[in-house]
């Protein structure tokens, strides 16, 4: 007995000591099960170079009482069947998944039950009892199966597919201009692979990837760049790193142009590439005016016969709109839904359309809903609703395979607008003229202001890096001069100036934790900070509440901690004639117009010299 004990206490102590393999979890969004042979899909992506293993399907099941049934299916196998009876966890192992996209299909067939004796006459059919999938997730370990060639970034550098984004941290030399510039440039392209984060300085311990660049006098190539893959298993887990090392200062740019352009990065086909002549620059990022769903960031919208969708509608930040919101819905498909059943959109809470979905046909549908706001909206950001219902009581519908698709590219949405002046007329210039100054002693904390700055790019520009060069300087005064688009500084002594300046609209300390961001004529814009710690609690919270700085807003304090802000100085500017993104339907009828006008014009000319003619014999 006793050397059984000695034992267990080995195993424990091996245990406890071997080295820890780090697992991952991929949130999936909830399933209703309403109708019998439902199928919905949800998709998985692993990178290059990785591959899942220990991978479990996690959820919690809940229905009423009665049999239900789920298959799950993975790339087409089943992979899980149950029966539940009620509330139920599921558990269920799956097999390894390799690079590339993968389908986990969920179809449910609700327990079925016959209605009351005072409504069989009604519901002489079997109705259905509903269920739901809550908390589904997969619950995985991501290995590396090697090197990742730089043709496939992101890939190797982070998850694009996965819903949580990731946390990269930038490692740059003090002092370093040339490493400052590149890695906004970088910065601006992978921020819009996924929906990403970023820190400087310190790097804490959940980072997911690394971007370190440095110079080295004593490297061999004028400039190396090279992709190390994460590794999650041993005694020193790593996140992946780019690591760009350079000699020469033009070589670092031709690393990094060769990087963003994507003819070039498709030739880099190992993980390592020296580089040394001058490369071409790639398309640069543009702005744009989004007006379809997908611009907007959604996908094809699936509602069941009675589902009910919310979705929020992001528009470039420095838009002030001036007319109320219109557009239209493609429907796309539609099966099994039975007569009765509306298409009801609302947008900002108000009913702006409405379709009956009755006498479709049963193949090659494609149909229409015009929608037209009630009012003009006060911010670039709307919310719409779209909802299914059927004019009958709920519990006396008949289980149905029902659902209706709406096309994202082909759907539009949109309003008349204006570019804002004052503080967000930054953003437009940012994509112009993208010159950055920092403050020398504290590089890093700006840095990380400026790439919460970049995600409007996400909105207001084509998803092409910017060629952003950076400046660093020493904290300079209040005159702008020949500043560039925006520069941001650190000022201790900026909260006693403002409320020296407003004494009757702050309350004392509120200034010491807030941004205070001007603009000039021009729109360029000045964020100052009485610490860098400030700025980088900034950068967490000013993406999230930008939307509600007014139009003509030309001083401004916003509070790092919960995004109060304080406008200190307004002008509004005169409004003038709205810019409008056109449709290719508005579009269509505007030359129809135009040319009929024209004909019009000539045949009047033809009738009136013809009379004249007339008159004269």
């Amino acid at each position: 007995m006793p050397r059984i004990r000695v034992t267990w206490w080995l195993i424990m102590a091996w245990m406890l000591s071997a080295p820890p393999v780090l697992g991952a979890a991929w949130p999936l969004a909830d399933i209703d099960v309403e109708e019998a042979a439902t199928q919905i899909s949800r998709y998985v992506y692993v990178p290059e170079g990785q591959r899942f293993g220990a991978v479990r399907l996690n959820a919690t099941l809940l229905g009423q009482g009665g049999e239900h049934r789920l298959m799950v299916r993975l790339d087409g196998d089943i992979v899980h069947l149950v029966e539940p009876h009620g509330r139920q966890t599921i558990r269920a192992a799956l097999p390894d998944l390799t690079p590339g996209f993968h389908r986990l299909d969920f179809l449910g067939w609700p327990a079925r039950y016959m209605a009351d004796e005072s409504l069989q006459e009604r519901c002489p059919m079997p109705l259905s009892r509903p269920f739901q999938l809550r908390e589904l997730s997969l619950d995985y370990r991501p290995r590396s199966t090697g090197e990742v060639a730089l043709k496939h970034l992101p890939d190797g550098l982070f998850n694009r597919g996965h819903p949580g984004g990731g946390l990269g941290h930038l490692t740059i030399e003090a002092g370093d201009e040339d490493a400052y510039t590149a890695a906004a440039r970088l910065v601006s392209w992978l921020d819009r692979q996924a929906d990403l984060r970023w820190e400087t300085g310190t790097r804490s311990g959940e980072v997911d990837f690394v971007i370190d660049i440095r110079h080295d006098a004593a490297l061999a190539p004028p400039a190396r760049v090279a992709l190390i893959p994460a590794r999650w298993e041993g005694e020193a887990p790593r996140p992946a790193t780019l690591e760009i090392r350079y000699r020469q200062v033009r070589a670092l740019h031709a690393a990094v142009l060769a990087l963003l352009d994507v003819t070039q990065r498709d030739q880099l086909l190992d993980a390592y590439a020296d580089f040394d002549v001058e490369r071409r620059e790639p398309a640069w990022a543009r702005l744009r005016e989004p007006r379809t769903l997908a611009e907007l960031g959604l996908e094809d919208i699936r509602l069941a016969s009675t589902g009910h969708a919310t979705y929020l509608l992001d528009y470039p930040p420095h838009w002030q709109p001036t007319g109320v919101p219109r557009g239209q819905l493609l429907l796309r498909g539609q099966a099994g839904l039975p007569q009765g059943v509306h298409l009801n959109l609302w947008m900002e809470g108000a009913l702006s359309g409405s379709q009956p979905l009755h006498e479709m046909a049963s193949h090659n549908i494609e149909r229409t809903l015009p929608l037209a706001g009630v009012a003009v909206p006060e911010r670039p950001r709307l919310t719409l609703e779209l909802a299914a219902e059927l004019e009958v009581p709920r519990h006396c519908y008949l289980s149905l395979q029902g659902d209706l698709w709406i096309d994202a590219e082909e759907s539009e949405v949109g309003f008349e607008y204006v570019p804002k002046a004052g503080l967000m007329a930054l953003i437009p210039r940012l994509i112009a003229a993208p010159s950055v100054r920092l403050p020398e002693d504290h590089a890093d904390a700006g840095m990380q202001l400026l790439t919460a700055l970049m995600r409007a790019h996400r909105q207001a520009a084509t998803p092409d890096p910017v060629p952003y060069r950076v400046r660093l300087a020493g904290d300079g005064g209040d005159d702008m001069g020949e500043a560039p688009s925006v520069e941001i500084r650190v000022e201790p002594a900026m909260a006693d100036r403002l409320q020296a300046r407003f004494p009757e609209r702050l309350q004392p300390g509120f200034a010491e934790g807030a941004l205070w961001w001007r603009a000039d004529e021009q729109g360029r814009g000045l964020i100052t900070a009485a610490s860098p710690e400030v700025l980088r609690r900034g950068a967490a919270v000013l993406p999230e509440h930008w939307w509600r700085i007014p139009d003509g807003t030309r001083e401004a304090l916003l509070h790092a901690q919960d995004g109060t802000l304080v406008v200190l100085a307004h002008r509004p500017t005169p409004v003038a004639a709205p810019s409008r993104a056109l449709s290719r339907d508005q579009l269509h009828w505007g030359l129809i117009a135009v040319a009929t006008l024209f004909a019009l014009s000539v045949l009047w000319l033809v009738w009136w010299r013809w009379r004249r003619r007339r008159q004269g014999a």
